[in-house]
């Protein structure tokens, strides 16, 4: 892999990361610590996982099973980490509102002023920030890893793209969408929590229904990494990478949009 290829893959993968990061969440040291607090949770949720699913795959190698390099010890540690943050999830909403009214106190009774709206999104969009930051972390080792061994997942199973490429794309992808999911979460569970008529079935049940969405979009970003598991499937997968990034950021700009009009 050439120098060239080297600062491309780079770009891709870390581009739009970098953006979001410079942009958003330098500029604010609070949420810079915040984004740096969430990294480090998100990680050690992910580890802990991590660490069940080897002491799993020694036992199956104990046992003298095969280990395929597409089998059930590929596809149930992905679903663990997906459901362990998709439970989580709540968690850290009830959690980091908690936090931010405590703030608010806090400034009120220095005379501050309350947090903006634009406020209590960048808080979101940095807590979603360390999320992505942590898996970009350990699919980034994983990389390092894998390319020492000399044995890339799609040599084989496609050999059109290289690893390096698919493996930028879908690290980036995770990235922006678990940070801009979060955003949806704060959203999405502030306007569920406006419901104040509960004679209006329809109205709870649509805003129970908004609630799936950032587990949606999370959801769509393991089906991609799935495919592109699979024989031929990088491609495909990259270009609904680059799709699932755009409908986040889409959502994410039409709810935002839509709250700020329902509080006019």
């Amino acid at each position: 892999m050439g120098w060239l290829a080297c600062a491309g893959y780079t770009l891709v993968g870390a581009g739009p990361p970098a953006a979001v990061f410079f942009e958003f969440i330098v500029s604010s040291p609070f949420v810079l610590l915040l984004a740096l607090a969430s990294a480090f949770f998100w990680v050690s949720v992910l580890l802990a996982n991590s660490i069940v699913w080897r002491i799993v795959a020694w036992m199956a190698e104990g046992k003298g099973e095969a280990s395929p390099s597409f089998g059930w010890l590929t596809v149930l540690p992905l679903l663990s980490f997906f459901i362990s943050e998709e439970i989580l999830r709540p968690v850290v909403h009830k959690q980091t509102d908690r936090a931010t009214a405590a703030l608010e106190r806090r400034a009120v009774s220095l005379r501050h002023p309350k947090l903006t709206k634009l406020e209590r999104l960048r808080i979101w969009l940095g807590i979603g920030a360390g999320q992505g930051v942590a898996h970009s972390c350990l699919f980034f080792l994983n990389t390092v890893i894998t390319s020492y061994r000399g044995t890339y997942y799609n040599r084989d199973r496609c050999p059109q793209m290289s690893y390096f490429l698919v493996a930028a794309i879908s690290s980036c992808t995770m990235f922006m969408v678990l940070s801009f999911a979060m955003v949806v979460t704060s959203v999405v569970y502030e306007s569920g929590s406006g419901v104040t008529n509960p004679g209006t079935i329809s109205t709870v049940k649509g805003a129970n229904l908004k609630k799936l969405i950032p587990c949606g979009l999370h959801g769509a970003a393991v089906l991609t990494s799935f495919i592109s598991l699979m024989e031929g499937g990088c491609i495909v997968s990259s270009i609904l990478n680059v799709c699932l990034v755009a409908l986040t950021i889409y959502l994410s700009f039409k709810l935002v949009s839509c709250l700020g009009k329902a509080a006019q």
